[in-house]
């Protein structure tokens, strides 16, 4: 892959529907979602991260070092303990991003690939675009998004001055909105709901 690219998965929220355990760490279809979702990004990635607990990232290098991967894939653990939501784990990763971004969060296992290949293809298209995230049927999705160098240093500044919502974030910068017909972008963020779409 001649672009430079890095995918992202952010996995270091509280888990407090799952009662305080690791979201990404629950199974669906016998695999950890955070595992799936950087298996989603692979194709389209030079290098793969994925932000955790601090806590968590033992148990998540033995389950990537479990398997083999196309590119290298590194840990990026979360000091946040205060749990302020995915800026804060977009942030303890940058050190590691020194590319384009191309980020998704841990719990959505169904997300199609044809929406990731909408996305990094658009983003050919717009190389002068701080960012460009997913629209579907009007909704926004601000965490499936191809976050540029200048977003990322945006992000961080942002969320040091108090920032706290990507949503709002993203529309003060110069974004591209990418629109897919897919379905499969569901949130499996509950027990029953990873029960209820688990083998649809």
């Amino acid at each position: 892959m001649s672009h430079q690219r890095i995918g992202l998965v952010l996995a270091g929220g509280q888990g407090q529907r799952f009662g305080g355990a690791d979201k990404g760490l629950q199974l669906f279809q016998g695999q950890a979602m955070a595992i799936t979702m950087l298996r989603r990004l692979e194709p389209f990635c030079n290098k793969l991260v994925l932000n955790c607990r601090v806590r968590s990232q033992l148990e998540y290098a033995t389950r990537i070092e479990e398997q083999s991967w196309s590119v290298p894939c590194q840990i990026a653990p979360n000091h946040d303990t205060d749990f302020l939501g995915p800026l804060a784990g977009i942030c303890a990763s940058r050190p590691f991003l020194n590319a384009e971004c191309l980020l998704v969060p841990c719990d959505m296992p169904t997300l199609p690939i044809k929406t990731l290949e909408t996305l990094c293809r658009q983003g050919l298209l717009y190389p002068e675009a701080d960012a460009l995230y997913i629209q579907h049927q009007g909704i926004v999705e601000p965490l499936i998004s191809l976050l540029r160098p200048a977003a990322l240093n945006y992000i961080v500044s942002a969320f040091q001055d108090g920032e706290r919502s990507m949503r709002r974030l993203l529309f003060q910068l110069a974004c591209v909105a990418v629109d897919v017909p897919e379905a499969g972008l569901c949130n499996l963020n509950d027990p029953q709901m990873i029960q209820i779409n688990e083998w649809h």
